[in-house]
């Protein structure tokens, strides 16, 4: 299987991961942080929402532009509510899967040399796409541990 097919079937199951956890999340519930220290599952989504517009941009992709999203949803940020309700980052993150579909058949060049914004280090684009998606998975699997810590059942299947 060709590496863009790999790339967008990978994410797409991070997509999956997102939806089982999404029952009872409710935009007010959402923006609750879990504990003390602990993020929110809408600045969680907030966040890996934005590195996946990152990725778009390190791609060579169109990315989603809003003026609306608060940038305190990157590292460091004080993990609380994000500037859009909850049911927006949702339905914002579920609009990227065709956009990263078409942005992964596009690429040329998966061996072409960019920065990780993770790292600050030169990497081959399919080596910073795989950090990408161990970032995203990390972060969705934060968001099922916050709905159980905020009362809500284990993920739905």
């Amino acid at each position: 299987m060709e590496r863009s097919k790999v790339w967008h079937i990978a994410f797409k199951t991070n997509l999956g991961l997102l939806e089982r956890n999404l029952e009872g999340l409710t935009d007010d519930l959402a923006v609750r942080q879990p504990g003390p220290g602990a993020n929110s599952p809408a600045w969680l989504l907030a966040h890996v929402y934005g590195a996946r517009k990152g990725m778009l941009r390190l791609a060579g992709c169109p990315q989603p532009v809003e003026a609306d999203l608060d940038p305190k949803a990157g590292r460091g940020g004080d993990g609380k509510a994000p500037s859009v309700p909850f049911s927006e980052l949702v339905r914002r993150f579920r609009a990227t899967d065709p956009i990263m579909k078409a942005c992964f058949l596009a690429v040329d060049d998966w061996d072409q040399m960019v920065k990780n914004p993770g790292l600050g280090v030169e990497q081959p684009l399919e080596q910073v796409i795989a950090f990408m998606y161990m970032h995203e998975s990390y972060h969705l699997g934060q968001i099922g541990l916050a709905r159980k810590m905020l009362g809500l059942p284990g993920a739905v299947a």
